[in-house]
């Protein structure tokens, strides 16, 4: 079982470059930007919904 552990384990290294800071500091900031994109669109589409009435496109 033990064996079975390690090999899982070295199966699921990751390379080394992932274990700096440069790119751990990356990740983050990529991570961050996304989730602020995210909200800002959010915003923007709940300000667009709620100020106007709806309009058909067509007569």
């Amino acid at each position: 079982m033990i064996g079975a552990l390690r090999i899982v384990r070295a199966r699921l290294r990751l390379p080394a470059f992932t274990h700096t800071i440069r790119f751990r500091l990356t990740v983050l900031y990529s991570g961050l930007l996304f989730v602020l994109t995210a909200l800002v669109l959010g915003a923007t589409y709940v300000a667009v919904e709620r100020s106007g009435e709806a309009h058909p496109v067509s007569k």
